[in-house]
């Protein structure tokens, strides 16, 4: 008689996280396969002098977040490292603090080290370029460490 208790609590807490998953749209089927892959080749991310010192902002349509600091530009996913949900939509919320996912409350910095939640790992960082025009383009297939920058004149 115990063991079948336990069996049913077990599968109680079991069918609570499936429908708790599914209600906040996290973790899914769809979310963690080829809907939250990361887009590859050149991504245009707008223009330099669009991107303030400081800034961190969430490329429309893309699943990537473009952030400026004193040493440069730089470019990283939106994809939590926990259960790959999408920051770069409602799942996401940028602020002066960093990066909050709200599937799981995961926290990052501004440059996507983990702070708190259950992200166990940093957010990637790709390769980006700034062509004479100042025109933004970022390379999903290279991947960077989180401290290279590219430079921007003025």
């Amino acid at each position: 008689m115990q063991e079948r208790r336990k069996f049913l609590t077990v599968l109680s807490a079991t069918a609570a996280t499936v429908g708790l998953t599914q209600i906040l749209g996290c973790g899914s089927d769809e979310e963690a396969g080829e809907g939250a892959s990361q887009p590859t080749g050149g991504i245009n991310g707008g223009k330099a002098t669009d991107v303030t010192v400081g800034s961190l902002k969430k490329l429309e349509g893309q699943k990537i977040l473009l952030g400026r600091d004193a040493q440069g530009l730089y470019a990283m996913t939106a994809i939590c490292t926990h259960l790959q949900c999408d920051m770069s939509g409602s799942d996401g919320v940028l602020n002066n603090e960093g990066i909050l996912c709200v599937c799981h409350a995961s926290k990052f910095d501004k440059i996507g080290n983990p702070l708190g939640g259950p992200a166990p790992s940093p957010l990637n960082h790709f390769a980006l370029t700034v062509g004479a025009d100042g025109s933004i383009s970022i390379d999903t297939s290279k991947k960077v460490a989180s401290t290279t920058r590219t430079a921007v004149a003025g």
